[in-house]
């Protein structure tokens, strides 16, 4: 489809192939907005027609949306060279050109943002948020409001298809939870967080926490390792020092208060009261705590560990686990504008999912199961080996580092020699690898057949004929 008139001046006027306007009625109620075309629907002049469109449509029919009556567009209206839009020297004004057609997406109730490209753009110009981190900490959410519209991102269908299979359950929850706010409008979860009470708010506070086996204490620390960082990514805690430490035993209300001695007491009282301790990421968390001299009594359930016990086979983080259990808003970004608050909002948000994996695993006849077996692994097993250390022999981890050297070498080398050099540009390399879908991967990876020839399946011999001897043994 040849561009409009819009597109004249943009950076990708003549570099851009092909041209798509969003589909579908402008009345709906959802609107998915993606990020550029790709081959097929350059050629096609319709967003998403290609393998993400078959991805996209398998969860529209799972979901039961009929695909004709949801609005369909991109944050770019062509096709990138190569595919090519994130970090390419031409995306800021590509993405700035493309408003004269992304503003015709306007007066939708909520947004169904695919990929970080679509919500990074989305969330600024709609909401005016900035978005940073990770799309594991920003999917499923809900932002906005009835008078801006409502934004609720995922994953692209294109990334699923890349290895991430696994997330197509989380793909089709965060849609489902974008129709229910279409359906029947939206209201968030509030909280009270605490940040940073003088030591006798803290104390009274601490007053409040129950000693009883049965109640729940959620703790998180901080440490400038930690910060930014998944919690599913961290090994157990070593020489980091904490920064600050959160609570909550209450799924309304979390208290976060600086590493300091002034608080030192309260600690070891709150750590002193026979309620459950949770964390997520217990193995990280608990080195550091003991070590500083604050070990919790009681019993200690980790639920990160619960999740993956429920959840084999999906990120294992905090973020990307609340918005399964529960309306709060994403804050796994604001870990450096607004410490306090971050620190809080893990206690809440780990109190508040521990309850919701707690309530399906017992549905499932599990929660017995995760209570004997995974701290038993922990007491037993993991502590006991991270105490004790693993002996290592250093020339034989050189020799294995050197040995692996060499193999991704002659990896690199066998790899480079299988593409034709015309192919291979002259700055070093493809910036992305060519999709399927490009016209790039079939000239790179093109078969040529010359010519048919027959093969006896008996004893291999090739260009047989009628007259083979194994076809007269055979008569």
């Amino acid at each position: 489809m040849a561009k409009p008139t819009e597109c004249n001046g943009c950076v990708l006027e003549h570099k851009g192939s092909g041209f798509a306007r969003a589909v579908g009625p402008t009345s709906s109620a959802l609107c998915f907005v993606g990020e550029a075309l790709g081959h097929n629907e350059a050629r096609m002049g319709t967003p998403f027609v290609g393998d993400a469109g078959v991805y996209l449509n398998r969860a529209f029919r799972r979901l039961g949306l009929d695909r004709e009556s949801q609005r369909i567009g991109n944050v770019v209206s062509c096709q990138p060279p190569k595919d090519w839009l994130v970090n390419a020297p031409w995306e800021t004004m590509a993405i700035a050109h493309c408003f004269a057609h992304r503003k015709k997406l306007a007066g939708h109730k909520v947004y169904v943002t695919l990929g970080v490209t679509a919500t990074r753009v989305m969330l600024k110009e709609l909401l005016g948020i900035d978005y940073a981190g990770k799309m594991n900490d920003w999917h499923g959410y809900v932002l906005g409001d009835e008078h801006r519209g409502f934004i609720v991102p995922t994953y692209h269908p294109a990334y699923l298809l890349r290895g991430n299979q696994n997330l197509f359950g989380t793909f089709l929850h965060d849609i489902k939870r974008a129709m229910e706010v279409g359906g029947y409008g939206y209201i968030p979860d509030v909280v009270d967080t605490i940040e940073d009470p003088s030591p006798a708010h803290f104390a009274h506070y601490v007053n409040q926490i129950p000693d009883d086996p049965d109640s729940w204490l959620a703790v998180d620390i901080e440490t400038v390792k930690k910060q930014g960082v998944e919690e599913d990514e961290l090994l157990p805690g070593g020489t980091d020092t904490p920064i600050r430490i959160s609570y909550s035993f209450n799924p309304d209300q979390g208290v976060s208060i600086p590493w300091e001695p002034r608080y030192f007491p309260m600690i070891k009282e709150a750590h002193s009261r026979q309620c459950v301790k949770l964390f997520h990421n217990e193995r990280y968390d608990m080195p550091i705590i003991t070590r500083e001299g604050f070990k919790p009594a009681g019993r200690i359930l980790d639920s990160m560990w619960a999740w993956h016990f429920l959840q084999s086979a999906v990120p294992k983080g905090l973020g990307f686990v609340s918005p399964f259990y529960s309306k709060l808003p994403p804050w796994k970004h604001l870990s450096h504008a607004r410490p306090a608050y971050y620190s809080a909002m893990d206690s809440i948000q780990c109190l508040r999912i521990m309850i919701g994996i707690a309530a399906h695993l017992q549905q499932s006849g599990q929660w017995e199961s995760y209570l004997r077996y995974s701290p038993l692994l922990d007491e037993q097993v993991l502590h006991p080996m991270e105490e004790m250390g693993v002996l290592m022999s250093r020339k034989g981890l050189q020799y294995l580092e050197q040995h692996i050297e060499k193999e991704i070498a002659g990896i690199t080398t066998t790899l480079g020699e299988m593409y034709p050099k015309e192919l291979i540009p002259h700055d070093g390399g493809w910036k992305r690898q060519p999709k399927e879908s490009s016209p790039y991967f079939a000239d790179a990876f093109k078969v040529v057949v010359k010519e048919d020839v027959l093969v006896c399946t008996d004893c291999g011999e090739y260009d047989v004929g009628p007259k083979h001897k194994c076809q007269k043994e055979a008569s």
